[in-house]
């Protein structure tokens, strides 16, 4: 049986929908890393490590992935020879 085109599309479309409707989210959270980091990489990564683990004190480890998070941002700033970053993101499971 060949379903037409349109058809194909509504089911696809029904499809992501039902998926994006599983998908659940928590209110977007900042976390600072510590003004330790030599470099802004560093920094970067020590910040989302912070998120990370604050992320998955409060709401669980299955909304503590910053790659599933939503709304991503990565504020840094240098202070002598040390930088610092705040991750800010939706967690999203």
């Amino acid at each position: 049986m060949r379903l037409p085109i349109s058809m194909l599309a509504l089911l696809m479309s029904l499809f992501a929908a039902t998926v994006a409707e599983a998908r659940s989210c928590k209110p977007a959270y900042t976390a600072m890393g510590p003004l330790t980091q030599p470099t802004q990489h560093d920094a970067e990564r020590s910040a989302k490590v912070q998120w990370k683990t604050e992320i998955a004190h409060r709401y669980g480890s299955d909304y503590a992935d910053w790659d599933k998070a939503q709304s991503q941002e990565m504020e840094c700033e240098e202070i002598a020879e040390y930088f610092r970053c705040w991750a800010t993101a939706t967690p999203c499971r």
